[in-house]
């Protein structure tokens, strides 16, 4: 799987030098605020199937190339979202970078510690994510000191875009969306028309929390 990584420090400097012991080296300092690490995989297709002898298939492929199906289980296109913030002096809200689907912290990250609220705004195609036919969406949360197998983790549902979850432990977590809408003729996209059943998004955010 290939992913296209963006790092977005548009004003940071670096010495690129070789530094000899006792030597002093002034590096122009970035403006102060958050600065984010985003990476974006490619969009997959996939599909599972039973043929007209029962037997299940599966392959990347679109709807239209599925010729011999008794039962279509699912046909989805999907893409992930991943970022990680770095702050320099004061932390600022980060801005929306455009991805289908986004989590923007509305805490300071550079200052969470156990026991805090974290809250994150998740956004779909631009605009909040919001209660559908299969109720609240959730936001899922793992630390490396809890839940770091994926057994267990925090959750929190997403109420008009908004999400919170309170770490209940120290070190690097990570917080999780999965989002998945029909593909139909009223909704959209177009291109995935005849093509697909299901878009599929996944977000990620990482952040450490202290002691």
């Amino acid at each position: 799987m290939r992913a296209s990584q963006t790092a977005i420090f548009p004003a940071a400097k670096c010495c690129q030098e070789t530094c000899t012991a006792g030597t002093s080296v002034l590096v122009k300092m970035p403006p102060q605020g958050t600065y984010q690490i985003a990476a974006t995989t490619n969009k997959i297709q996939f599909a599972v199937w039973k043929d007209a002898k029962g037997r299940q298939k599966w392959g990347r492929v679109t709807l239209d190339k599925i010729k011999d199906a008794k039962k279509i289980d699912m046909c989805i296109r999907y893409q992930s979202f991943a970022k990680s913030f770095v702050s320099v002096g004061q932390w600022s809200e980060p801005k929306p970078l455009g991805h289908d689907l986004e989590l923007i912290p509305l805490t300071d990250l550079s200052q969470v510690r156990v026991g805090d609220e974290v809250v994150f705004k998740v956004l779909l195609l631009g605009k909040p994510v919001q209660m559908d036919k299969n109720g609240l969406p959730d936001l899922k949360a793992y630390g490396e000191l809890y839940g770091a197998d994926g057994a267990y983790g925090l959750q929190g549902m997403i109420f008009k875009g908004i999400a919170k979850i309170r770490v209940t432990a120290p070190g690097r977590w990570l917080a999780v969306v999965n989002v998945r809408k029909p593909v139909n003729k009223e909704n959209g996209p177009k291109e995935l028309i005849g093509k697909a059943l299901q878009t599929g998004y996944n977000a990620s955010a990482t952040f450490f929390v202290r002691p």
